[in-house]
């Protein structure tokens, strides 16, 4: 299916990748969408983001992500007999261990017996400021979770601490537009934007997020795309496209 969806296994390809799935409106605009009960769904969609976090060595997600959905994991999702080809898949990737998580955040809320913080093969790292950090260490090591605090935190740093520090070489970010927009300031820190666009003329009441990077925007970062595939899906139309630097 990926290769149906990309035109590519991305089996090999090293570096940061973005998954964002987004609407499309009938004037062009696209816009972040808000996972909710009422968000379109996509079988298409969460094989894409599960094909992305199969493929990630770490994950970067953001404390209000944390807040707003109170059961994220990053675990693989769909039917079981899917999520098994992935694993398979996932294995054969060479990754330099189990997949994961980094939360970007300033602290406040923090909730360490979300699942995504509780139930993990590898102990996630929450990355904040240095005063956060020293309010945060020691609810973190009661809770198994190592505290991160950086001087100048964001996603930029946190991208940089994964691959300098850690020696990541995959890297996948499940971030909203405000976290992920400065990954697309000069130098583009991206390699690889998988982007999921819903088509329908209209979407559902609180789905609407902030608008996403706009078709300018996402051409100028990215010289290489995939041709559109194009399904629909009992929510609508869907369009899957996989635009890259190199």
């Amino acid at each position: 299916m990926l290769q149906a969806l990309f035109e590519d296994s991305l089996r090999h390809p090293l570096g940061v990748l973005h998954s964002a799935a987004v609407w499309e409106s009938p004037s062009g605009q696209l816009v972040t969408l808000r996972i909710n009960q009422a968000t379109p769904r996509s079988p298409h969609d969460e094989f894409a983001l599960s094909a992305a976090r199969a493929r990630a060595e770490a994950v970067v997600t953001t404390g209000k992500i944390l807040r707003d959905e109170a059961q994220l994991t990053h675990d693989l999702m769909g039917p079981a007999q899917r999520v098994k080809a992935l694993r398979e898949w996932e294995a054969a990737l060479e990754k330099s261990g189990p997949r994961l998580s980094l939360v970007l955040t300033s602290g406040r809320g923090l909730d360490f017996d979300r699942p995504l913080l509780r139930d993990r093969p590898t102990a996630p790292i929450i990355f904040t400021s240095l005063e956060a950090a020293a309010q945060l260490r020691t609810p973190g090591e009661a809770a198994g979770v190592e505290v991160v605090g950086d001087g100048k935190p964001g996603i930029r740093r946190a991208v940089e601490f994964l691959q300098a520090e850690r020696g990541f070489r995959r890297i996948l970010i499940e971030a909203g537009p405000s976290a992920s927009r400065p990954l697309y300031d000069s130098p583009v820190m991206v390699d690889e934007l998988l982007l999921s666009v819903f088509r329908g003329k209209r979407l559902p009441e609180g789905v609407a997020g902030p608008p996403f990077l706009q078709g300018e925007a996402i051409a100028a970062a990215f010289p290489y795309c995939s041709r559109p595939f194009t399904v629909e899906e009992s929510s609508g139309t869907w369009c899957f496209q996989r635009w890259r630097r190199g």
